[in-house]
């Protein structure tokens, strides 16, 4: 008689994460973690991993802004067309380039950023506090999109959310970003998309971001030079 010898492998458990969540949501572990089912979606914490698998990047570290600025349609020479955004409560608000030296409550420790000084938020007066999801609609379409969350005490979880044509292609979410050592979050999708929105688990959570960075399929010879100089290859 032939005995038939079964070996059975063991799944890690975040291959099982589309069966057991519809949603397609779920933690960045070790830096990395691939959403999947769908359009599949992987997330990064660690800025060199990320930049590895995304490519050609530009980079918006919104010094060059003044301090107090409103940001619209201020970032399309990066790449960005329209900013836009909403408080904790759902209201719609401002987002503005702010200086680490005006913060109005220590969100984060003036001279944590990975630039300084400045970075983007929603409105932090109150009673909105830099709560809520900032929404960042592309000129072009990319794969990649990441930045440094300015927060030094978060209440939760970080999450990106990426879009095609307002169709929601799915959402990565990792562990509280904390400034200066482990505040970046990144997402590298397998499908194009042109809007990416960023958020807080929690909706009373306040943060920022810095250095905000995206794959860029652009023509280099279409932009400024100040747009050129901070594209890395």
């Amino acid at each position: 008689m032939t005995r038939m010898l079964l070996i059975l492998a063991l799944v890690p458990l975040p291959a099982l994460a589309s069966i057991e969540n519809p949603a397609h949501i779920i933690p960045a572990i070790n830096g990395v973690a691939e959403v999947e089912g769908g359009d599949a979606l992987t997330a990064y914490t660690d800025h060199s991993t990320w930049l590895a698998e995304a490519g050609g990047t530009v980079t918006i570290d919104f010094d060059s802004i003044a301090s107090g600025t409103v940001i619209t349609t201020q970032l399309d020479p990066y790449g960005i067309s329209y900013v836009s955004g909403q408080s904790g409560g759902g209201v719609s608000i401002d987002q503005i380039v702010l200086s680490s030296s005006e913060l109005p409550f220590p969100m984060f420790t003036a001279g944590d950023l990975p630039t300084e000084p400045n970075f983007i938020s929603n409105d932090m007066s109150s009673p909105y506090y830099a709560t809520g999801e900032i929404t960042f609609e592309l000129n072009h379409t990319s794969k990649a999109i990441g930045a440094y969350v300015a927060d030094g005490s978060p209440l939760g979880d970080f999450c990106i959310e990426v879009f095609d044509g307002g169709t929601s292609l799915g959402t990565i979410t990792v562990e509280p970003r904390t400034l200066p050592g482990d505040a970046f979050v990144g997402v590298v999708s397998d499908e194009v998309f042109d809007s990416a929105k960023f958020y807080a688990s929690s909706t009373t959570d306040s943060w920022g971001l810095d250095n905000l960075e995206l794959n860029d399929t652009t023509d280099l010879y279409s932009r400024t030079w100040g747009a050129v100089k901070t594209v890395c290859f």
